[in-house]
């Protein structure tokens, strides 16, 4: 709040408090700047789409074209997970086919600029071995699993920061 101030030959003769707010100076109504919702399922199938890719190609000549397209979608440790499971798979000599048959968001939870999900999504993963003969099937995974993800806006898009697989069906430990 701001007064006003009159000085005269003896002093303070007048005070008056200031008040004013935008809308009385510009006539226009305040409004707050809208928080952008997130398409969860897009998201995240974004997310996994890159992450079939870098899987895909880790043995290919342009395995790190396509690892260069991942921050896009993956920071922080959902990024760093993923390059580490490449150069895991490179190590091996293997490349891995990932589907992701399907995906239920179970539970968002908005907390701007971060958002945490928690989603079920049914996964085949299929994992070769490349030999002089050819690319041998060497494991096939089939599995149901409850996804929890920590999404991250950066002030332009929302992306996957944090991905743990935190229960699995269907698999034979």
């Amino acid at each position: 709040m701001l007064f006003l101030l009159t000085a005269g030959p003896a002093g303070v003769i007048y005070s008056q408090p200031i008040v004013t707010t935008w809308e009385k100076l510009s006539g226009i109504a305040a409004t707050p700047t809208p928080i952008p919702t997130p398409d969860y399922a897009a998201i995240v199938s974004n997310f996994r789409r890159a992450e079939e890719a870098a899987f895909a190609t880790s043995l290919n000549d342009n395995s790190a074209e396509v690892l260069v397209t991942m921050p896009v979608f993956a920071v922080g440790e959902a990024l760093v997970q993923v390059q580490t499971a490449v150069q895991q798979l490179r190590d091996r000599k293997q490349f891995q086919r990932v589907v992701i048959e399907d995906l239920n968001i179970v539970q968002p939870l908005l907390e701007f600029p971060n958002a945490r999900l928690l989603t079920r999504e049914r996964h085949r993963i299929q994992t070769f071995t490349r030999q002089p003969t050819g690319d041998v099937l060497v494991a096939e995974q089939y599995f149901d699993a409850d996804v929890a993800y920590q999404l991250a806006f950066d002030g332009q898009r929302w992306r996957v920061e944090k991905a743990v697989i935190a229960k699995r069906e269907g698999v034979p430990e």
